[in-house]
C-alpha cells in the first residue's frame, strides 16, 4: 500500500504543478482512482508533510508498514453430518 501512496503523491503533485507537457491516461486514471481510495484528513495532512519536505519516503513507507507479523490462520473442517448430530444430540438432551 505505502508505494501505491508515494505514487499517488508524486502523480498528484505534477497534476497540481501542472508538469504534463503530453498527458499520460494511465496516470490520470490511476489519480481518480486514488483520489477515491485515500481521501480524508489523515492522507491530506501526509500529502501536505509530503510536499514541504517534511515527510521523507522511508517515513511515510514505515507510516504504512505491517505492525504486526503476518500470522497463519488454521481453518477446520467441520463435516455436515457431524454439526447435524452434534445439534441433534442437544435437542434430544433438552427434552
Amino acid at each position: 500500500m505505502s508505494s501505491e501512496i508515494i505514487r499517488y503523491f508524486q502523480v498528484r503533485q505534477r497534476f497540481e504543478k501542472r508538469q504534463y507537457v503530453v498527458p499520460v491516461t494511465a496516470d490520470f486514471e490511476f489519480l481518480n482512482e486514488a483520489k477515491c481510495r485515500f481521501h480524508g484528513d489523515r492522507f491530506e495532512r501526509l500529502y501536505k508533510a509530503w510536499i514541504s519536505g517534511t515527510l521523507i519516503e522511508p517515513e511515510l513507507r514505515r507510516e504504512f508498514c505491517q505492525k504486526e507479523p503476518h500470522r497463519t490462520v488454521f481453518f477446520d473442517d467441520v463435516s455436515r453430518n457431524a454439526a447435524i448430530a452434534s445439534i441433534s444430540r442437544k435437542t434430544n438432551e433438552a427434552w
